[in-house]
């Protein structure tokens, strides 16, 4: 289609070619690329769940790779399942310098999808994990724990000898938590499958997997990494 046929189909028939639905905002965001040819080279993947205090989001920051033979690349650093909780301020607008991290490996991510709504689960952070060392540094505490009904907690909290509410580091004026949102059912399976889908992003398996069997498509007969599938 020329650029103007194009703009024309996504103005007047928002549907994606998978069939979904899109936003008109979105349309209008198609539309534009399709006239410039220019395609953003980053997106910002998160879900956001607003609570009755308190903003949950989750991110995904994807794994770092390395160049290896030549051609090759292979996974460097896996990458981060990031949950985030940002408190209300009293003006009602979000306090973002009191908001609070907490980092998950993939193996972590399994596990959270592997209890999620059934049994809680708690997950620890050493000061020197997630910032420089400090005096009086308490840890960083992600328990999610079920609820009534299907609705789970996402709690953020800094601890010390077991009692929560900690200040972040010594000097500190006020302690920042505990910060927690309440998730619906809904909202709980979206996270859940969110969650799932993100670990063989975070690992490296689909990307380096993907290129893999792109390489092996190109060169038929060709063994991949030096090894012959018949011997297996």
């Amino acid at each position: 289609r020329s650029q103007s046929t194009m703009k024309f189909f996504l103005n007047s028939v928002p549907v994606s070619r998978s069939g979904v639905r899109i936003t008109r905002e979105a349309t209008r965001m198609m539309s534009t690329y399709s006239t410039s040819s220019t395609m953003p080279e980053r997106a910002y993947s998160q879900y956001l769940v607003r609570g009755e205090n308190s903003l949950l989001g989750i991110k995904l920051i994807p794994p770092t790779f390395r160049r290896v033979k030549n051609h090759g690349i292979v996974v460097d650093k896996k990458g981060r399942f990031l949950i985030e909780i940002t408190p209300q301020g009293s003006t009602g607008k979000m306090s973002w310098e009191d908001q609070i991290r907490f980092g998950l490996s993939p193996e972590e991510v399994g596990l959270v999808v592997a209890n999620i709504g059934e049994n809680e689960v708690e997950l620890l952070r050493q000061p020197n994990e997630y910032n420089a060392p400090q005096v009086d540094t308490p840890d960083k505490l992600l328990s999610i724990k079920p609820l009534y009904g299907g609705r789970v907690s996402f709690c953020l909290d800094f601890v010390k000898d077991g009692i929560g509410g900690q200040r972040t580091h010594f000097g500190a004026d006020e302690p920042v938590g505990p910060l927690d949102v309440d998730v619906s059912p809904g909202e709980v399976v979206v996270v859940k499958s969110l969650m799932q889908f993100s670990i063989p992003l975070l690992s490296g398996w689909h990307s380096t997997t993907t290129l893999a069997c792109d390489y092996a498509l190109r060169n038929p007969g060709e063994s991949i990494g030096g090894a012959n599938n018949d011997l297996f």
